[in-house]
């Protein structure tokens, strides 16, 4: 039963993530495309002060405001 278990990880898994890119890809194909859009992070007012007062801060807040978002 363990080995069963193991084999079927993979391809579910695959199954999984392409089914999640296609998700993503479909919706950003309906009209309704530019409500799901979330902009550029780093134009809101608060992350742009912060990006410029951060040494470097431009690629670091953006990834660190993308990754929390998502989470």
């Amino acid at each position: 039963m363990q080995a069963s278990h193991r084999s079927c990880f993979l391809p579910l898994m695959a199954g999984l993530t392409v089914t999640a890119w296609l998700m993503l890809w479909l919706c950003g194909q309906i009209p309704y495309a530019r409500y799901l859009h979330h902009g550029k992070w780093t134009e809101l007012a608060i992350a742009s002060r912060l990006c410029r007062a951060l040494q470097g801060g431009g690629e670091t807040l953006t990834g660190v405001l993308f990754v929390g978002g998502w989470f």
